[in-house]
């Protein structure tokens, strides 16, 4: 219900996003077709912000699309690129239990081959490429509160 709107590879103008917006009523409906997870749009967008000043969440949006889905399904967070600590705690306080997570874990990663390929070895550059997004995984995971839960 709802759409997220951007792409990944580049965000359209989020301005006009109101009647693209999920509401606990839609969230309802999906959720009575008995699917087990729900992505919601409350202002997030796939692709990039272009600044933290530009991600504008509704959070009495998803607070209210969680009261409804409560107990039902999972609620899934899209969109993260550029979210900061804060905002991914404050998403999980308004009944977030999933991240999609893309740039906050893989940039480094793409910085870090974009740079070295064709400079190192294949199987070093792999490795190497493999620590820089686990290092920003378990980092996530602590900011997000999900480390040491199977």
């Amino acid at each position: 219900p709802g759409r997220i709107e951007g792409g990944e590879d580049g965000v359209k103008d989020t301005a006009e996003l109101e009647g693209l917006l999920t509401t606990p009523e839609e969230a309802q409906e999906f959720i009575d077709t008995g699917i087990d997870f729900l992505a919601p749009a409350f202002g997030n967008v796939h692709g990039d912000y272009f600044g933290v000043e530009n991600i504008k969440l509704d959070y009495p949006r998803l607070d209210s699309i969680h009261r409804k889905a409560k107990g039902q399904v999972q609620i899934v967070l899209h969109g993260t690129n550029e979210f900061p600590p804060d905002i991914l705690q404050k998403c999980i306080k308004s009944g977030v239990t999933r991240i999609n997570v893309n740039k906050l874990v893989l940039h480094k990663y793409n910085a870090y081959v974009e740079e070295n390929t064709g400079k190192v070895p294949l199987t070093e550059l792999m490795e190497k490429g493999t620590q820089l997004i686990q290092g920003l995984i378990e980092e996530h995971m602590d900011i997000i509160g999900s480390t040491g839960k199977a």
